[in-house]
């Protein structure tokens, strides 16, 4: 879902280039569109994304980029676990 959603974004991207103002870093922008298509797609489904709570630790940001530093003890494990569940419960995740 997550490749088929980027492919989608850019082929969007590419097609409005020319409406790029400028405004702000092309990251940033491209990082917008690709917000835009993940709330279509919630929308063509009828539903909003799962929200995961924040772990304070994960607001930490290391001094180059702004990406967490470490992730707290755990956290990837927890994550592989609900979307175990979720797979589970709901049949097989695409």
């Amino acid at each position: 879902l997550t490749q088929d959603i980027v492919q989608s974004t850019l082929c969007k991207v590419i097609e409005k280039l020319d409406s790029y103002r400028a405004d702000a870093a092309l990251f940033t922008w491209l990082c917008a569109c690709c917000k835009n298509e993940i709330a279509a797609h919630y929308r063509r489904l009828g539903r909003r994304p799962r929200e995961v709570e924040m772990d304070e630790g994960i607001a930490e940001t290391n001094p180059t980029g702004g990406f967490p530093a470490a992730y707290p003890a755990g956290l990837e494990e927890r994550l592989g676990q609900m979307e175990t569940a979720e797979r589970d419960g709901k049949g097989r995740m695409h």
